[in-house]
């Protein structure tokens, strides 16, 4: 009884919206996932560019500390942040009797703070790698091949379609990286 009254009440006032709730929400939310993306890459070249001269195990593990904590800093991540309170949903939020985009917002900060953390950690367990097997010599060279097996990782699984888009933002930062190999 209940069930042909539900899938009548979704296919009038749901799936007809359906399209419009993901645009409203996934074109922000993208944008503040793109900027983590940015963020992460930007903190490893610096990294790079800062072990150049002076790479030793003490320099590496002084700037593996500062990346460590990257998910939790709050001026590194509030440019994150800042894209996905662009969140707008008007319209949607009368018909679905949505009081504030809030809740959207916060969940979508704590999902960034958490790629953040993976991404973080994955390049620590895979930098702790590649030292134990091959020292820091040619230290900038290994930071570059395990960011981009962390952002492979961590970012070309589920976003193949969405990183094709901020490509121009890769190109930037790889271009940054590839002054400090030289």
């Amino acid at each position: 009884v209940v069930l042909p009254k539900a899938e009548k009440l979704l296919k009038v006032s749901i799936q007809p919206y359906i399209s419009s709730i993901l645009d409203a929400l996934m074109e922000p939310t993208s944008r503040g996932f793109f900027e983590v993306r940015d963020v992460f890459f930007r903190e490893l070249v610096d990294m790079s560019k800062n072990t150049l001269n002076n790479a030793t195990k003490e320099t590496v593990a002084q700037h593996m500390e500062k990346i460590s904590m990257l998910p939790f800093h709050p001026v590194k991540m509030q440019s994150c942040y800042e894209k996905v309170e662009q969140l707008s949903l008007e319209g949607l939020q009368q018909r679905f009797d949505v009081s504030s985009p809030s809740v959207f917002v916060q969940r979508a900060q704590i999902l960034m703070r958490k790629q953040m953390d993976d991404a973080v950690y994955t390049f620590e367990q895979i930098l702790h790698q590649s030292l134990e097997s091959q020292g820091v010599e040619d230290l900038c060279k290994t930071i570059q091949r395990c960011q981009d097996r962390v952002i492979k990782k961590e970012w070309r699984g589920g976003q193949a379609e969405r990183l094709e888009e901020s490509e121009e933002g890769v190109q930037r930062n790889r271009e940054a990286a590839v002054k400090c190999s030289d």
